[in-house]
């Protein structure tokens, strides 16, 4: 009798509607090996969302900006969707991204102004309203998905940030009030991205889909350095629909430790040693803490600081004049060690 259990079983599990869905091999999007070596992680999972979040200036536009990266030398579109309109191709170029400009009229001035739309992306920012972000982002999911385009690339989504913009009623509501529509916004990122953008990228690591899309999101906080337990603007959602979610910086504040270089007597700060830590991760189930260094290149490990000061000083000292021209004259640029 328990044979014929057994056997019943093996059966019932070779049926048709109890077979699992054939899945593509489980491929990662890399981290630098600053990252890597800090979380014990390889990188994005394809097919997943995974969020970053943090205070400002602790690494988590950095850690984008060297996934859009790997995307490129794999040869994954990467499609950058900014809503906070400080984008800097200036500085993406400096560490390794595809991109260049082009010189065009401005139809409202006459002026010649910079186009940065030459190189293996997708750029698209002016969204107003967190809809309006989310119509282009699904419209661009249904146009990869749609096997009439024969769309070319598997691609990724990397936003900055995705809970930065406002819902349509808490516009108005701003607008008519001054007050806010806390849960009207969550309720947006809700059905938006729960409803639509989660379960389709997802659904991308089968097989019968030809193409594969990741997304990678920065998430704001809300809660200030007073809050002891700092909240992500938006509701539960991000943190229930999420495969994997990074944290950079500290709980309390951003608390990074820098180092600098001293140009001309100038202080300038060059490394920013930061926290990085796994808060969710579907793949291991193990939470990982560790710090790397935030440089203009992109992170590195922590003793890797000396090397990198020595083989990048002068490539360095060219960027911040670059940057800085208009504003300061660079000539003669003396280097000294800062304090570290």
């Amino acid at each position: 009798a328990e044979g014929a259990v057994v056997d019943f079983l093996s059966t019932y599990k070779q049926s048709q509607k109890n077979l699992p869905k054939a899945q593509k091999p489980l491929i990662y999007i890399p981290f630098s090996k600053g990252v890597q070596e800090a979380l014990k992680f390889k990188g994005f999972p394809t097919s997943n969302c995974i969020s970053i979040s943090g205070y400002t200036d602790t690494g988590k536009t950095t850690m984008l900006l060297e996934g859009v990266i790997a995307c490129q030398k794999m040869g994954i579109l990467p499609i950058i969707v900014s809503t906070e309109g400080k984008f800097s191709f200036e500085h993406a170029k400096f560490m390794g991204m595809d991109c260049n400009y082009e010189e065009v009229v401005d139809e409202d001035t006459g002026e010649l102004v910079k186009v940065w739309n030459k190189g293996f992306f997708i750029f698209k920012d002016g969204f107003e309203t967190s809809e309006e972000m989310y119509k282009y982002i699904i419209e661009v999911c249904d146009d990869v998905l749609d096997e009439k385009n024969q769309f070319p690339y598997d691609v990724c989504f990397f936003v900055d940030s995705i809970n930065k913009l406002k819902c349509e009623a808490a516009m108005e509501k701003i607008r008519e009030d001054n007050m806010d529509l806390p849960m009207h916004n969550a309720k947006v990122h809700k059905n938006y991205f729960s409803g639509f953008i989660e379960p389709t990228v997802t659904k991308t690591r089968y097989k019968k889909y030809t193409r594969t899309i990741t997304f990678v999101c920065i998430l704001r906080l809300h809660g200030g350095s007073n809050s002891v337990n700092p909240k992500e603007t938006g509701g539960l959602t991000f943190a229930y629909d999420m495969g994997v979610k990074i944290y950079c910086g500290g709980k309390l504040e951003a608390a990074v430790k820098t180092k600098d270089f001293k140009l001309n007597g100038q202080t300038v700060v060059v490394g920013k040693e930061t926290k990085l830590r796994m808060d969710k991760n579907h793949f291991t189930g193990m939470n990982t803490e560790g710090a790397a260094l935030m440089t203009p290149h992109g992170f590195i490990e922590l003793d890797e600081w000396d090397s990198y000061k020595k083989e990048n000083k002068t490539q360095i000292v060219q960027y911040f004049k670059d940057v800085t021209r208009e504003v300061s004259d660079l000539t003669n640029v003396v280097v000294e060690d800062g304090e570290e």
